[in-house]
């Protein structure tokens, strides 16, 4: 009697865990970052790229508490600004590169007592996208 049940319970268990031959293919969507995916195109870029960049400079930049820190990365934003503005993405990345330098003063992505770790990893976070927009 024990038999039976046992090889019915095995049968039950093999279908539960296999896969189904006859079910329709699952399509699999990948979901990106919307903040990394910007053109790279004149007026385009610069719409898309200033919400970001006067983000950084009125929000994250304050959070630093580094005072040199905080002037230079305030500077360097308010050029890159600029340089968005008049379409020049090839100097505006450079400039980002030498943001993310400030950020990451001793190249191994610790806050080098430049304020909060989290504030300072969602500030590097937020220029390396800026970076990769930028990028040709």
């Amino acid at each position: 009697m024990k038999h039976p049940r046992t090889i019915a319970a095995v049968a039950l268990l093999l279908a539960a865990c296999s896969d189904n031959p006859v079910a329709p293919p699952m399509e699999v969507t990948r979901m990106t970052p919307s903040a990394a995916r910007f053109s790279a195109s004149g007026e385009s870029a610069a719409s898309e790229l200033t919400p970001t960049i006067a983000d950084v400079r009125e929000r994250l930049i304050p959070l630093v508490q580094d005072a040199a820190a905080s002037e230079r990365l305030g500077s360097l934003m308010a050029q890159t600004q600029l340089l968005v503005d008049q379409g020049d993405l090839a100097e505006a990345h450079r400039l980002l590169l030498e943001a993310q330098s400030v950020v990451n003063p001793n190249g191994d992505g610790t806050s080098a007592d430049l304020g909060d770790p989290a504030d300072i990893a969602v500030l590097r976070l937020t220029l390396e996208n800026l970076s990769a927009a930028t990028r040709f």
